[in-house]
């Protein structure tokens, strides 16, 4: 377990090191000027978004409680229209639907305790929020996701959830598909690692929360990432790093997300072992890389800060989309998982 240890104390750095920054109840997270093409308060609540990603699956494998209570008053404060730092109402192609992703899985993983943590009246404010990405427009991408993703988090806490929702997207996204495991950004869109850390790490995550809804679909979701994961082992070397290309390279860790997702919902595609190999080996690539301050902040860039690197669409928060957490790495014969315990072959 010291293996296992010394990534969940690694991304409690990250926790640690970022939460003096949250900020107006602890609802946003302001750790720099923002460039992005959106306000800073949305910018603020990105940040705040895309911690869960790394809080979620700890509280999920039973770590980082003492963090929890901060998470959940910037959640209350955030969700209730009566506050002033309220997330606000959205609109078409908001950024803040981006960002409930998060909260979809945050709500899907098992104990975690962010729903059980807020007041009935707490919870309804929450669902209403999120509710809001099933009636704007976005655009015809990757985005199809996070409708379908906050609904697969109130199906697991046992709110009413849309399957009307979840068919308009996903039927949105067939078009996509291109064969051979890949698929395109939208019609005639580029294919870079929002392929694999959006619609391959999505849709595993799909198929391992909607089974017993969805059974077909969600097979037709395996059998594709069974396919992609032939062609996507080569983009690794046996150093860890991966080849950087494409759009997005400041979100760093997501280059792995697909494996987290393949040993999180067991794929069988892979030995265990070699799953891990692939996901502690790029893990410790990227530690080994300048990119976070001497304050523990993650910067805009890659391997360094770059702001060459960045999109129009990344602000200070951005990078912060740690999905390869949801695999925390392990040592001797198992490897823990989110809360799913596997051994190691």
């Amino acid at each position: 377990m010291q293996e296992r240890q010394k990534y969940v104390e690694k991304a409690q750095q990250w926790l640690a090191s970022a939460i003096p920054h949250l900020a107006r109840s602890n609802t946003c997270l302001y750790i720099g000027e923002t460039s992005a093409q959106y306000p800073a308060e949305i910018a603020g609540m990105e940040g705040f978004a895309r911690l869960l990603w790394i809080l979620a699956p700890l509280l999920s494998g039973g770590e980082a409680s003492d963090y929890r209570e901060t998470f959940i008053r910037g959640i209350r404060h955030g969700c209730d229209p009566e506050h002033p730092n309220y997330w606000g109402n959205l609109v078409d192609n908001d950024q803040r639907c981006v960002e409930m992703a998060a909260f979809g899985l945050a709500l899907a993983l098992p104990n975690t305790g962010l729903w059980d943590s807020l007041t009935t009246d707490e919870q309804r404010n929450l669902a209403c929020w999120l509710r809001q990405s099933a009636d704007i427009q976005i655009p015809d991408n990757n985005w199809h996701f996070f409708p379908v993703l906050v609904q697969v988090g109130l199906k697991c806490v046992g709110c009413h959830y849309d399957m009307m929702v979840v068919d308009k997207h996903l039927n949105a996204i067939e078009p996509f598909w291109l064969g051979n495991g890949w698929y395109s950004d939208g019609a005639g869109k580029p294919r870079d690692y929002y392929i694999s850390s959006g619609f391959h790490f999505y849709s595993l995550l799909y198929s391992h929360f909607m089974q017993d809804v969805d059974p077909e679909r969600c097979l037709r979701y395996r059998q594709r990432a069974r396919q992609f994961a032939k062609d996507y082992i080569h983009y690794f070397t046996c150093d860890g790093n991966a080849i950087p290309f494409g759009r997005s390279l400041t979100y760093r860790f997501v280059q792995v997300a697909f494996w987290s997702a393949v040993a999180f919902t067991g794929l069988d595609v892979f030995s265990t072992s070699v799953v891990k190999g692939l996901i502690l080996r790029h893990l410790d690539w990227w530690m080994a890389q300048p990119f976070i301050g001497h304050d523990g902040l993650f910067s805009l860039g890659y391997t360094y800060p770059n702001l060459v690197m960045t999109e129009d669409y990344n602000s200070p928060g951005s990078p912060y989309c740690v999905q390869s957490i949801t695999d925390s790495g392990a040592a001797g014969g198992e490897c823990v998982l989110a809360g799913r315990t596997c051994r190691i072959a």
